[in-house]
């Protein structure tokens, strides 16, 4: 008996699935449906996706006597060309590579034929000598021990922090501005570019072209550091011809790495280089943050390693000190408002850091909160369970766009303010409102997006899973005296969404059900229970504000 699967593709039922499932069959043709037992198909991914977009699954039966054993010579066939098809690289393998573009993430990729190599702090357009690494079916990662040719891209990159064993936070200052952008245009079009071939879009018609910061250093309105008991001290033990900083071959970069000073019981804050979430590189200055915050930071170093606490260490689970996040927002009258947040364990005496608190508002009188949260995670999250005001209020506030925004210290904001103003412009521009549309604003956060466009509509909805969220939301339209906006606590990624609660709401006082919707969701992208609702509710019109066009 010959037993064939027909899903997006076809493929053949290995021989101890056949006879079971041949059990089950009782024409030539049966749908999935009456398949009793279907464990196995269901652990298909294509089964699975073809179930969820609504397509039919069949499974055919025919009688041919020796056409099972065919089949299964035919896929372990198949499966044995695939096994032994070559990969063109080695582990520890060196060779030249061409950079040619950038991933997402930073990395420069250069390919041989189809295979694909990761080159970490690489620039397109280098000549680059390489020491092949982890090595995958379709790609390998690969580390430069020479740059041959330089690239006209290059720049020398402003932060000393910044490199292979630099904090991790910045993956692109050493390469021009312009070529970022470029770069980034390109990676979304990478994953629109064959759905608009097939809907016959042009890329000219859909693509506009990228907006770029008008500052590029001193923008971020958000900085988070760790506090730590192992500091991250790359080669400073090292004579000036073994630094770290400069390029080396991989075994010697594997022993350079074991020796990296590791001080324990040591106390530091800063940053946690990329692949050491155990170490703490100290830092002197970060370029992104505005120089206030700078200052802030180095005085919190000072004090807090005067005061004989205890950092959190992330093997024992004890200490007290675990991060520090500053925060800068500029109000109505353009005056720099500051919240600094101490995220601490429980256990020390929670009036501990009242003193340093005191006299960071005494230094710094932009300073207008600085708050306590208290945490019991094992993980890095920055959220509190509990939180406690140490000085000034629990909140600081950003004027956009004609609009107060209100926040606390676990509420998110844009961390690029000049760039957020620009984007929610854009937004407008797309979402084309009319006086009697009714817009709802999905991922609400605080409501900045649904109040910057309140008076270009009927109405505004807001929804988010956040309760502090959504408080701080119909905050911001009280202080903002916006009548014609409702904040409303949902899980986007449940079906409460079309709870009949959640749904009088929309046709409540004779408002009608929203015709415009925004979604701003978090780098996962929409859940799929939230696209089958968007597509029940039917908007004429949908804007979606994405960080990640990777799952748009």
């Amino acid at each position: 008996m010959h037993c064939t699967f027909i899903y997006s593709s076809t493929g053949f039922l290995y021989k101890q699935y056949a006879s079971t499932l041949c059990k089950h069959i009782r024409k030539s043709i049966y749908t999935v449906s009456l398949i009793r037992q279907r464990s196995f198909l269901e652990g298909i991914p294509e089964y699975r996706a073809t179930r969820f977009l609504g397509l039919p699954v069949r499974v055919s039966c025919t009688n041919t006597a020796h056409s099972l054993k065919a089949s299964n010579h035919t896929n372990e066939t198949q499966s044995k060309e695939s096994n032994t098809q070559k990969v063109p690289l080695k582990r520890g393998e060196e060779l030249e590579l061409r950079i040619q573009s950038l991933v997402s993430g930073g990395d420069g990729i250069s390919r041989i034929g189809r295979y694909v190599v990761m080159v970490p702090h690489s620039v397109p357009g280098q000549l680059v000598k390489v020491v092949v690494g982890r090595v995958r079916s379709s790609y390998a990662n690969a580390k430069v021990t020479q740059v041959v040719e330089h690239s006209p891209y290059e720049v020398e990159p402003l932060c000393k922090h910044f490199g292979q064993f630099g904090c991790g936070g910045c993956k692109f200052q050493h390469i021009s501005y312009e070529k970022q952008l470029e770069q980034k245009y390109q990676q979304v079009l990478w994953h629109f570019e064959s759905l608009l071939t097939r809907l016959n879009h042009t890329v000219e018609n859909v693509m506009k072209p990228i907006v770029g910061s008008p500052i590029i250093f001193g923008y971020r309105n958000k900085m988070e550091f760790s506090f730590g008991t192992r500091r991250w001290i790359p080669g400073d033990h090292l004579s000036e011809s073994e630094r770290v900083s400069l390029v080396i071959e991989e075994n010697k970069l594997r022993r350079q790495e074991a020796v990296f000073e590791t001080n324990e019981g040591n106390f530091v804050l800063g940053l946690k280089p990329s692949g050491h979430f155990d170490k703490v590189l100290p830092i002197e200055y970060c370029h992104i943050q505005e120089t206030i915050a700078n200052d802030i930071m180095k005085l919190v170093q000072k004090r807090t390693s005067e005061m004989h606490t205890t950092a959190y260490d992330v093997y024992s689970h004890q200490g007290f000190l675990r991060n520090l996040v500053i925060r800068t927002a500029h109000n109505e009258q353009n005056e720099t408002e500051v919240m600094v947040n101490f995220v601490t364990s429980f256990g020390e005496d929670s009036n501990r850091l009242k003193p340093l608190a005191l006299e960071l508002g005494r230094q710094f009188p932009c300073i207008r909160s600085i708050v306590q949260n208290f945490t019991t995670s094992k993980g890095g999250a920055s959220k509190g369970e509990e939180e406690q005001v140490l000085y000034g209020c629990n909140y600081i506030q950003h004027y956009i766009l004609g609009r107060t925004l209100r926040f606390t210290a676990n509420c998110f904001f844009q961390t690029n303010p000049m760039q957020t103003e620009k984007l929610y412009q854009l937004v407008r521009e797309a979402a084309h409102l009319k006086m009697e549309d009714v817009l709802l604003d999905l991922f609400c956060g605080i409501g900045s997006i649904g109040l910057c466009l309140a008076a270009d509509c009927k109405y505004v909805y807001g929804i988010d899973v956040v309760e502090e969220a959504i408080q701080m939301a119909k905050v911001n339209a009280e202080i903002n005296g916006v009548g014609n906006a409702e904040f409303i606590l949902a899980n986007l990624e449940k079906s409460s969404l079309q709870d009949p609660e959640v749904q009088r709401l929309f046709h409540r006082n004779g408002i009608l059900s929203p015709n415009v919707v925004i979604v701003d969701p978090p780098r996962g992208g929409l859940h799929p229970t939230l696209i089958k609702w968007l597509r029940w509710l039917k908007p004429k019109r949908i804007v979606y504000v994405s960080c990640n066009p990777a799952t748009q």
